[in-house]
């Protein structure tokens, strides 16, 4: 029961993650983009606020997508993709949120910045984990097709 249980943690999280960076990474990004120039400084400062409280959500979710991993006996095709996904986030969270949230201190208190190559990495690198976690979610269902073609096609005694 504990297996079955850390299965559908192992799927279910990837899923929840991916869903939760789009909707609060992207919303926030827009909100910055779609607001008025007068009203740009505050724009950075509540996505930057956005970015912390996802951060901290997100390694939430890394926990559990480690903790399933472990309970599962730590398979090699998901844990590489669970550790590949750790990699990612660690690299966004304490390389790059660090040097965002500088940036966006300049911003909000009327500095300039030097072109920096720092958000396209990190939007890379978003979409990179966001593919990783689509493909441990959606990889699941590959895994319960294949079981309920046995059963259905297993013969019975």
């Amino acid at each position: 029961m504990k297996k079955q249980f850390a299965f559908i943690l192992f799927y279910l999280v990837p899923c929840l993650w991916a869903g939760v960076v789009l909707g609060a990474g992207v919303l926030a990004v827009f909100a910055v983009f779609d607001v008025p120039e007068n009203q740009k400084v505050f724009a950075y400062a509540a996505a930057a606020r956005v970015f912390e409280r996802l951060s901290t959500i997100e390694w939430g979710f890394l926990g559990l997508l480690l903790l399933s991993s472990a309970v599962l006996g730590f398979p090699p095709k998901r844990t590489f993709f669970a550790v590949t996904v750790s990699g990612v986030f660690l690299i966004q969270d304490l390389w790059l949120h660090p040097s965002l949230a500088a940036r966006t201190a300049i911003l909000v208190n009327g500095g300039q910045l030097e072109p920096s190559l720092i958000h396209p990495i990190f939007a890379g690198l978003t979409l990179i984990k966001l593919t990783l976690l689509f493909g441990i979610s959606f990889s699941a269902l590959n895994i319960q097709r294949s079981c309920l073609d046995r059963a259905v096609f297993a013969p019975s005694k």
